[in-house]
């Protein structure tokens, strides 16, 4: 029986990329990349243009949320926004990386595009400890989005979502990306514009102490 397709929501950054590598090993992929504004938005795209280059997806698709900043304030959605230092002040900044309610925005789009092709599954890659503590990609909270959206499309045809990453802490998600010979190298982790990662935000630490 052939195996089906998965839709994987796919920023450029370690976790997306890891999940993909995993949902690779069960089925051909789409893979979906999202844009809403963010100030890391072109190195993002860069990154998972890379990541589509290696893992060769059956689908690419690169889409806009629009001008997510007329709906919501954070400073990820202003180019002059002013991210805090997190290797001095940690990596619990809600504040800096948190835009309200874009990870169920996110969903739906996976949604409607896995309900286009025809895909099974839809894969999330949200790691155990998420630097940005965002409620939205919380166990709890994605699972009640996604019963909603299951509810609005047809039952029959309705895909699964999957987190395969959501039990790893992010060292475990970077030592399965060895195992899984992912190329880390061309992922982007800095919530800045670059070009070159600033080392200091949340991401850059996050990814820092992942890498060891």
């Amino acid at each position: 029986m052939a195996k089906r397709l998965s839709v994987v929501l796919a920023s450029g950054g370690i976790d997306s990329t890891v999940a993909a590598a995993v949902a690779a090993q069960h089925g051909p992929l789409a893979l979906l990349h999202l844009e809403y504004g963010q100030q890391a938005e072109a190195a993002e795209r860069q990154a998972f243009e890379a990541v589509c280059q290696w893992i060769k997806p059956m689908h690419q698709r690169v889409v806009s949320l629009g001008d997510w900043s007329g709906v919501a304030d954070s400073p990820l959605l202003r180019p002059d926004g002013r991210l805090n230092d997190a290797a001095t002040t940690g990596t619990s900044l809600l504040a800096d990386s948190y835009v309200p309610m874009l990870a169920a925005a996110m969903l739906c789009r996976a949604a409607a595009w896995a309900y286009t092709l025809g895909a099974g599954r839809i894969v999330w890659g949200a790691s155990l400890d998420n630097p940005s503590n965002d409620p939205g990609n919380a166990d709890a909270a994605r699972l009640i989005a996604w019963q909603l959206i299951q509810r609005s499309l047809p039952g029959e045809a309705s895909p699964v979502l999957d987190a395969p990453l959501a039990q790893y802490a992010k060292a475990a998600v970077v030592a399965l990306a060895a195992d899984l010979s992912v190329p880390l190298d061309v992922t982007w982790s800095c919530l800045r514009a670059g070009p070159d990662p600033c080392r200091r935000c949340l991401g850059c630490v996050a990814r820092a102490r992942a890498l060891g």
